[in-house]
């Protein structure tokens, strides 16, 4: 039977502690045990001089050595391949870091219509649109034309300028929609791309009305 006695601090005392009180007991001296094992004693630090690093600690170093060269022949692999890709497509790099603001009103359109005029600005941003891409024309359409200009600003033109509304037809901006369509997809007819050009601006207000109820519930809407 275990007694307990009292400690010189009145805290109690077990002659024959149980069993479960030597288990941890046990436990904690085995862990103590098997951190100084595995320093072999000897305190370190990562300035410390070779013969003083336990073996682990080495082993720890020659890991993260491996990872530092791997690290840097993969930096140097991708210079290389940006180096290959502004040789092979200058223009395409040059493109890449284009920015392009989407027209929320008319005034905006017509203000890029104006810049379009220019045409080595135009060769640009007809690079820039084609690539969109898309996993057919139509949605190549719906992209490049999302990222000219909103649907509510797209809403008051049709292609013919038909039911009171404003004709894209003749544009700059018809002609560098079609222009990035037929430079994503070569062979691509221009009157393949005006069909859906007309197809996308007839359901302009419908996608616009969309997108407000669904803003005013804070639901992204994604119209591809």
């Amino acid at each position: 039977m275990n007694i307990p006695c009292v400690h010189e601090n009145d805290q109690p005392r077990w002659e024959n502690p149980p069993k479960h009180k030597r288990a941890k007991a046990s436990m904690g001296t085995s862990y103590n045990e098997s951190i100084e094992q595995r320093g072999n004693g000897i305190s370190w630090q990562p300035g410390d001089r070779a013969e003083n690093v336990p073996t682990w600690a080495k082993n720890i170093q020659d890991t993260l050595q491996v990872l530092v060269r791997k690290v840097e022949s993969l930096e140097d692999i991708q210079r290389g391949a940006i180096q290959l890709f502004r040789r092979t497509c200058p223009e395409s790099t040059e493109v890449a870091i284009m920015e392009l603001e989407v027209a929320q009103t008319q005034a905006e359109l017509q203000h890029l219509e104006e810049r379009l005029r220019d045409t080595d600005y135009r060769n640009k941003v007809v690079s820039h649109l084609s690539l969109k891409s898309g996993t057919n024309p139509g949605q190549c359409v719906r992209r490049v034309m999302r990222a000219l200009a909103s649907n509510f600003v797209w809403s008051a033109y049709s292609l013919l300028g038909r039911k009171g509304k404003l004709a894209l037809r003749g544009t700059v901006l018809c002609m560098t929609i079609k222009q990035a369509v037929m430079k994503w997809r070569p062979g691509l007819g221009e009157k393949e791309v005006e069909v859906l050009i007309a197809e996308t601006l007839k359901h302009a207000p419908s996608v616009h009305k969309a997108q407000v109820q669904l803003n005013c519930s804070n639901i992204p809407l994604h119209v591809i």
